[in-house]
């Protein structure tokens, strides 16, 4: 891929965690009680997997320190694993500190 091509993935990993950051609520206990907002967060999450994934090796390695490989693979949990979701693993997941890092890209 071109650098072209990851400053365009990029945008779209700055467009999904924006947006899920707008869906979360101040609390644990409003988001695990709220389906529509989990359901809405685990999508964008599943797009911001793709758009990761599609990232070049070469910008992942030059940005190692990030947590690539756990967005990925809770994209690969929710695209494959549905209904064995945990919503309180996507709530500490989104709150520790990773979309910010991701955000910051």
């Amino acid at each position: 891929m071109t650098k072209h091509d990851d400053l365009f993935y990029l945008e779209g990993v700055r467009e999904h965690v924006a947006a899920i950051k707008g869906y979360m609520p101040e609390t644990k206990d409003v988001f695990l009680a709220d389906e529509k907002t989990q359901d809405a967060v685990l999508m964008r999450l599943l797009a911001l997997g793709e758009e990761i994934g599609r990232l070049s090796d070469e910008f992942k390695e030059q940005h190692a320190n990030l947590h690539w490989y756990k967005v990925v693979g809770l994209r690969n949990r929710i695209a494959h694993g549905y209904f064995e979701i945990d919503p309180e693993l996507i709530w500490e997941t989104l709150t520790d500190g990773s979309l910010d890092e991701l955000e910051n890209l």
